[in-house]
């Protein structure tokens, strides 16, 4: 007599036993094809198993497929206004990102960024016309306000009409142009909130000048994204710190110049009902530099291969999912014990344990991308400040970034390393 299948306790066991055996037959094959065929094949074949299975667990299977950024172009455009100790500024930024994948990401950036400045000196730069005086001690508690949408288009085309719609210097003056009715709804819209503190001190008199600028920033948002109904809770955490020197001298102009911004994100991802879905840390590191020498050390620096210029980004991305419940326990117990001090752990040893739990599901269930970039980045603008502990003053300042990507690797289901092919043979 047959046995029943239909008990869905019976039949959930028969279901998982059918998938080891396919999982165990499989590995058994991937042995056998890396003996003949060679490791590539191998690491493919397991990753396919380790994916499978967690298909049918019900996992989020497919963020190592994820599109990487392959170039970007950001161009933002900011101005401000100092009265005694107030500051308003406005700032507007436009990001064009194409993806491995063919497709454009065009985000749209408004923000308003209302605080204290004050210093000592003063500045007056006239653009085009050379005339450059800058002599100031300056520091500025901000706080930020800033709204974004993105949308995902299918070209490079659409993704100009959509940037030369809703930004530029017209947009920035009068906002209503970012409401035109013939632009589609954005795909995704976001919100956030932080402060930045600077600390700064600057000198130009002509063509010699010298800067030095520490800023730190904290923010926190939320993104929701129209198509799936999910919302990512973030915090964004950044730190810059630049100086620049230049000296002209008969024989030439001398000098260099050196930025670091480094960054932190933690999300949490969650469904349409609430439930969370996604765990995402980034890191990111950006140098950017340049050097003026002197003809004899330009030579000897060239025949060392040294470069003159650099301008390098990396970035550490990882997910962990969170519909596995081993992993959600880890990820809340991380957020109670070390971001939220409420929760009556201690500091010491509560906390490197729930830390080392963490970081033990992300090396081994996580997926992680490891991404670098090369880039460039120009500014100019103009204005005039004179501060004598109150400030006064009004400018303004256009910049653009870009990035391209040089090298990707990705750790998906399985815990294999693999070169992004699809991202660098763009």
């Amino acid at each position: 007599m047959p046995l029943p299948l239909r008990d869905d306790t019976g039949q959930a066991s028969l279901d998982y036993l059918t998938v080891l055996a396919v999982v165990a037959a499989g590995l058994v094959l991937a042995v056998g094809v890396a003996t003949a065929h060679g490791r590539a094949i191998a690491v493919s074949v397991t990753t396919q198993m380790a994916r499978a299975l967690c298909i049918v667990t019900g996992g989020d299977c497919y963020r190592d497929r994820t599109p990487c950024v392959v170039d970007a172009r950001e161009k933002r455009l900011s101005g401000s206004v100092s009265l005694a100790l107030v500051r308003i500024g406005k700032d507007q930024l436009a990001i064009v990102e194409e993806r491995s994948d063919g497709r454009f990401d065009v985000t749209i950036v408004d923000g308003w960024d209302p605080g204290l400045e004050g210093g000592l000196g003063g500045s007056l730069r006239i653009p085009k016309t050379g005339i450059a005086i800058d002599g100031e001690l300056r520091a500025a508690a901000l706080a930020h306000l800033r709204k974004g949408r993105t949308w995902t288009v299918d070209s490079a085309a659409e993704a100009k009409r959509l940037v030369d719609r809703a930004s530029g210097v017209k947009a920035a003056l009068l906002p209503e142009i970012l409401h035109d009715s013939s632009a589609r709804d954005p795909d995704i819209t976001f919100d956030e909130r932080g402060w930045s503190l600077s600390v700064g001190a600057s000198a130009e008199l002509g063509q010699d000048s010298a800067e030095l600028e520490f800023r730190p920033e904290d923010f926190d948002g939320a993104r929701r994204d129209r198509r799936t109904g999910h919302v990512t809770h973030y915090l964004r955490r950044a730190q810059r710190l630049g100086a620049s020197l230049s000296i002209t001298r008969p024989d030439g102009s001398y000098g260099g110049d050196v930025a670091r911004e480094a960054g932190h994100v933690w999300a949490i991802e969650v469904d349409e009902r609430g439930r969370p879905v996604d765990l995402l840390i980034i890191e990111t590191d950006e140098i950017r530099g340049s050097a003026s020498l002197p003809p004899g050390v330009a030579e000897v620096a060239g025949r060392l291969g040294l470069p003159s210029e650099i301008g390098q980004r990396y970035e550490v991305e990882e997910h962990l999912d969170l519909t596995d419940p081993a992993n959600l326990r880890a990820a809340m117990a991380f957020i109670r014990g070390v971001v939220g001090p409420f929760n009556g752990v201690s500091p010491g040893s509560g906390r490197v344990s729930v830390a080392a739990a963490l970081r033990e599901r992300l090396d081994r269930h996580g997926t992680k991308h490891l991404r670098s970039y090369t880039t460039d980045e120009e500014s100019d603008g103009g204005g005039g400040t004179l501060a004598a502990g109150l400030k006064f003053g009004a400018g303004y300042e256009t910049s653009t970034h870009t990035s391209t990507l040089v090298g990707a690797l990705t750790r998906g289901p399985g815990g294999i390393w693999r070169e992004r092919a699809d991202c660098l043979t763009r």
